[in-house]
């Protein structure tokens, strides 16, 4: 009878812990989403809007549009086809299909004032509806990130990680916004969880979220390169198996590159050396404008790039917009969003910012075991996306560093929990000598 009333009593407390765990998110999920129209405007959110009409294109069966044009060197939508990766806009676009919403006709010139983009400016409606599509993909990864963290770690751990990941303002800012980062934090820690926790013999299908990142945002070509040193650490001592799992790793990511990609379809040598040559360009041309507007914000050196690291992760308030043209436009929108003190990045000061930092450092090395080869994977992605951060990035935009904070929210909270660990034991040993 003791031992029933003991189960009882463990399956009564274990429900109550659910039912409390899922009332927190339920009432999160619903501040989060309401306060979507709260977010201050970016123009790249109408540049994706009005790319999403490639989803109309499909559906119409107008597969021509996508046909790489070597003498069209001046049309912006092919432009925007070698330039940007195509998942943000093929999601608003699904979004405005089931919505029945309108296309955005004109393109954001950030020549122009905030008046001469009238035209390129969405109704609310229409943004709502494209932010909604991204923003959906935060609560399935906070969802993710709690079980990643609890496999790897510990129950504690996992609830202290995902409280500072879903409050993190730099999160709630950027990923309520019709861009890339949110699709890009799901797909990123779906990778993850797939990665350190798929059978061997399965290996391969980790190609599927990382292909979906890296068609997210082309950056998370990082994770490419791991996933692949990942498979071959998996399958060292079976070479046919290690052989058979990379080239249908490589069938699978190539693929899915094609699929989403069909301005490849007709040149795709020719059409990815025209994608790199691109992106360099406009690289090397905002890195010019920005030289001479604010030479300052540029970070060439070692030491600078890894200041403006630790600053955007750890210290600088969130950025609600990257560079200052329309800055008096947006006043009033970033004044009311920033009422919220969630919303204005608590605790994101030199002080606070430093301590988490420490915290972060202590929880890598405090959590770091060569002989425990998942945590020991999870450590060099880390690693990875910040030594690619460092390399390529000159110019410290923050949205560029926002793929490091589901790490810093992970080891964060393993630095606590040691904290409190070493401490606890402490005590209690003091305990037992008095």
């Amino acid at each position: 009878m003791k031992r029933s009333n003991f189960f009882t009593g463990r399956l009564a407390k274990l429900k109550f812990h659910h039912f409390l765990f899922g009332l927190f998110f339920v009432a999160w999920c619903i501040a989060y989403f309401t306060g979507i129209s709260s977010v201050p405007f970016h123009p790249d959110e109408a540049t994706q809007i009005y790319m999403s009409t490639d989803v109309d294109q499909i559906l119409a069966g107008n597969f021509n549009s996508f046909v790489y044009d070597q003498t069209q060197q001046d049309s912006l939508i092919q432009k925007y086809h070698l330039l940007d990766a195509p998942l943000t806009r093929y999601k608003i676009g699904i979004a405005r299909a089931l919505t029945n919403s309108p296309q955005l006709l004109q393109d954001w010139n950030w020549s122009n004032s905030w008046q001469g983009n009238s035209s390129a400016l969405p109704d609310s409606k229409l943004l709502l509806v494209s932010r909604i599509s991204i923003a959906i993909f935060l609560p399935i990864s906070l969802i993710l990130f709690f079980l990643l963290t609890r496999k790897l770690f510990s129950q504690p751990v996992a609830i202290i990680a995902s409280l500072l990941f879903c409050f993190n303002s730099l999160l709630l800012l950027h990923t309520r916004r019709a861009m890339a980062e949110g699709l890009l934090i799901f797909f990123l820690i779906l990778s993850l969880y797939l990665i350190l926790n798929l059978p061997s013999n399965w290996y391969s299908l980790t190609a599927l979220p990382v292909a979906f990142a890296f068609n997210s945002k082309q950056t998370m070509i990082v994770l490419v390169g791991f996933a692949f040193f990942a498979l071959l650490v998996k399958q060292r001592h079976r070479l046919k198996q290690m052989v058979i799992q990379v080239l249908l790793f490589s069938l699978i990511f190539i693929g899915i590159f094609y699929l989403f990609n069909p301005v490849v379809w007709q040149k795709p040598v020719q059409v990815i050396r025209a994608m790199w040559m691109e992106r360099s360009e406009l690289t090397n041309s905002q890195l010019a404008v920005i030289s001479t507007a604010a030479p300052d914000f540029i970070v060439s050196s070692p030491l600078e790039r890894i200041t403006a690291l630790i600053a955007q992760v750890f210290i600088v308030p969130p950025a609600t917009a990257d560079v200052a043209n329309y800055q008096e436009e947006l006043t009033n929108s970033v004044t009311a969003y920033f009422k919220n003190p969630i919303n204005d990045g608590y605790g994101r000061n030199m002080n606070v910012g430093f301590l988490y930092f420490f915290l972060v450092i202590f929880g890598v090395i405090t959590s770091f075991n060569a002989s425990n080869h998942q945590k020991t994977l999870l450590f060099l992605v880390f690693l990875s996306v910040i030594f690619e951060i460092l390399f390529f990035f000159q110019i410290p935009f923050q949205r560029y560093y926002l793929v490091l904070i589901p790490f810093t929210c992970l080891y964060a909270a393993v630095g606590l929990e040691n904290i409190f660990q070493f401490a606890k034991s402490h005590i209690t040993s003091g305990k037992k000598v008095v």
